[in-house]
């Protein structure tokens, strides 16, 4: 069996990941965006735009000096989006099947690239698939770090606070 080479976790690279899942689990989206009757889809189509505005923010803090319209476009390269048909996110396959993530942030100052997978579900089922598949993309070799965000219903249906620490 082949040893996996873990990423390193600087302090630059946690802040970074840390500012994206600010990103995606903010107030903003979530007091706005119907997300509990709308599909991954959807909700993915939706958290692109402030997923742009957060890079931009990563990219202004690497050099300030740059122009709005120069972070903007620096922004819109690292992101793959799989609902672009631009810019395909290509599948990592494993055990035969074929997978890719919600999003891939590639920072390239930073050799960095994060694959972002998004789950909405209320069941043991759908945690456990995300959770699959995000290892799958944490063990590829091509992803340095993965984020995975579970929106869920259990709050709503069964008074349950679902927090993983």
């Amino acid at each position: 069996m082949s040893e996996i080479r873990m990423a390193q976790k600087s302090i630059r690279r946690t802040k970074i990941i840390d500012q994206i899942l600010e990103t995606l689990k903010s107030d903003d989206i979530f007091k706005t965006l119907n997300y509990r009757n709308k599909s991954e889809t959807y909700i993915n189509q939706y958290m692109h735009q402030p997923l742009i505005q957060s890079l931009m923010r990563i990219h202004r803090d690497e050099n300030p000096r740059l122009s709005d319209s120069r972070l903007l476009t620096k922004a819109r390269k690292s992101i793959l989006w799989e609902g672009d048909v631009k810019t395909p996110i290509h599948n990592i396959q494993f055990l035969g099947v074929q997978h890719r993530p919600d999003f891939i942030i590639s920072l390239e100052n930073e050799k960095l690239r994060i694959a972002i997978e998004i789950r909405r579900g209320n069941t043991g089922a759908a945690i456990r698939e995300g959770i699959g598949q995000s290892l799958v993309y944490a063990s590829s070799g091509d992803i340095a770090f993965v984020i995975y965000l579970f929106i869920d219903k259990l709050w709503l249906y069964f008074n349950i606070r679902f927090c993983i620490v």
